[in-house]
């Protein structure tokens, strides 16, 4: 398991102004992310805990320090030994409160000698004022990254039913109570550790949201740092919830020490048996992510876009607890399904609903065998797709009529005057013709074509960064929407072209 510093500089250093596509698992690792200034020297410890720093005199510390020391390691509950000292500064305060009186504290205006004393736990770092001799000790501010190194971005903070918080920056991980001093976790983990906060910290605009699984304040990226492609999409409802039964999983990791395979669990399902040799598991978290395997060697995590975990979001709030087992009778290629859901809801689950369930989870492992079969080519593919979104947006017709290998009769229909100008023909279709031609949100792989292509499913934004949506047709106030289209690429002339124009509203 990765440290997590070393994790989310990665994070932040590693991945690239990308598409936005959040709750999808990426095809294509991004390139970079926006740079941010590293220091000459790390600060934080990678296995070695740091030297301790040189003793004041007479070959030892002050006894100030391993009175503070003794004072956080039983705070902590902790062995003193894993409480570093990495700092000890001799300071004179300026008044009896050591200087770090409360609101409306009274303190003796008089000169009190002792020590700025700086202790390192894991990656955190903790602050205590002593006087000279350590009868009078507080520990000041809240725990931080160490300091003297790279600036810590905030990333999110998290506060649940019962006040339990969670505050996570790029340098560390703090959890505790609301009023009580926040404890260090070394370690993000859970079903995909850091992977759910590192899409979205990509793509999502600051937020703040109650949702049913506790309150969330969304930092992501500072605005100075936003540039195209970065922070600009609008968190949907199931957006929101998704990160913050990220953060509670999180905090009941870190509560506990440990995890649990069933911790924020949605449904699991099995399916074995029958002439083919199924052997499938799919098990998808609250957190939008979901992991699927079989006998046959695929161990993949998919991580579900919002309109899919609104689906399940709707299934696990409304049923109640599901445990379902279907087997066919005792024949040599029987097969039995099983499907647990710990639902949170009053309704009995109907043939339909378990229908409807059953298809869902059998779709993604549909999808995870067939991406895991899909060849190095699947990314070169995923490519053009995002290039042809991209010159369209942009307004690069020439480019888009390049990445373009699809029907023209539509485009000559709608512009009769003009013969034989693709980028002509793209560009009135995205000003004139209704072609919305945006970026996309999410792009996930659906399965092969038969003409040895790809074929995707994309979300798009909105120009507000909102989720797009294509209502009823012509004039209808109600019936069917989507919010996710189908796109098929094709190999062509040793590159790749996109078959189908982008979402068109009358």
């Amino acid at each position: 398991m990765k440290k997590l510093f070393a994790l989310l500089i990665i994070l932040l250093a590693a991945c690239g102004p990308l598409i936005p596509a959040p709750g999808i698992e990426p095809t294509r690792a991004p390139a970079s992310w926006p740079t941010i200034p590293e220091p000459a020297t790390s600060p934080l410890p990678t296995e070695a805990l740091p030297a301790l720093p040189t003793p004041i005199s007479g070959g030892g510390y002050p006894a100030a320090v391993f009175l503070a020391q003794a004072e956080l390691a039983a705070r902590l509950n902790l062995p003193a030994a894993q409480i570093v000292v990495k700092e000890i500064n001799p300071t004179d305060w300026p008044d009896a409160c050591l200087g770090a009186a409360t609101a409306g504290q009274m303190c003796a205006q008089v000169i009190t000698p002792g020590y700025e004393i700086v202790f390192m736990v894991g990656e955190a770092q903790y602050i205590y004022h002593t006087d000279a001799d350590g009868k009078h000790l507080l520990q000041v501010g809240k725990p931080g990254p160490v300091r003297g190194g790279e600036k810590s971005m905030p990333l999110l903070e998290w506060t649940g039913a019962n006040c339990e918080q969670l505050s996570v920056s790029t340098a560390a991980v703090f959890y505790g109570k609301c009023g009580e001093t926040l404890l260090a976790a070394a370690e993000l983990e859970g079903s995909a550790g850091a992977e759910p906060l590192k899409s979205r910290v990509k793509s999502f605009a600051p937020f703040e949201a109650g949702t049913p699984a506790g309150k969330l304040k969304f930092i992501g990226f500072d605005s100075k740092l936003i540039s195209d492609g970065f922070g600009k999409s609008i968190a949907s409802p199931a957006d929101q919830r998704m990160l913050a039964e990220w953060a509670k999983l999180q905090f009941e990791i870190a509560q506990a020490g440990r995890t649990g395979a069933a911790w924020g669990l949605a449904f699991g399902y099995q399916r074995e048996g029958g002439i083919a040799g199924f052997c499938d598991d799919v098990v998808v978290y609250l957190d939008g992510q979901a992991v699927v395997s079989n006998c046959k060697g695929l161990n993949a995590t998919l991580s579900l876009t919002a309109s899919e975990m609104q689906q399940v979001y709707g299934w696990y709030d409304d049923l109640k607890q599901i445990d379902y087992e279907y087997a066919d009778a005792a024949v040599a290629d029987a097969m039995k399904v099983t499907l647990n859901m710990p639902g949170q809801g009053q309704k009995i689950a109907d043939e339909a609903s378990l229908h409807a369930i059953l298809e869902f989870a059998s779709g993604l492992s549909a999808q995870a065998s067939l991406k895991q079969q899909a060849g190095p080519q699947l990314a070169e593919a995923e490519l053009a797709l995002s290039d042809y979104f991209r010159a369209l947006n942009s307004g690069d017709f020439a480019m888009a009529a390049r990445l373009y290998g699809g029907s023209t009769d539509l485009l000559q229909t709608w512009n009769p005057d003009i013969k034989n100008d693709l980028p002509a023909w793209l560009e009135l279709g995205c000003k004139n013709n209704g072609l919305v031609c945006m970026l996309p949100r999410s792009v996930r792989y659906y399965s092969p074509d038969a003409r040895g292509g790809y074929q995707f499913l994309v979300e798009f934004n909105n120009p507000d960064g909102s989720l797009f949506a294509q209502g009823p047709c012509c004039g209808e106030t109600s019936g069917p929407s989507t919010s996710r289209f189908m796109f098929t690429v094709l190999p062509v002339g040793g590159g790749w072209q996109v078959m189908d124009l982008p979402p068109y509203v009358p």
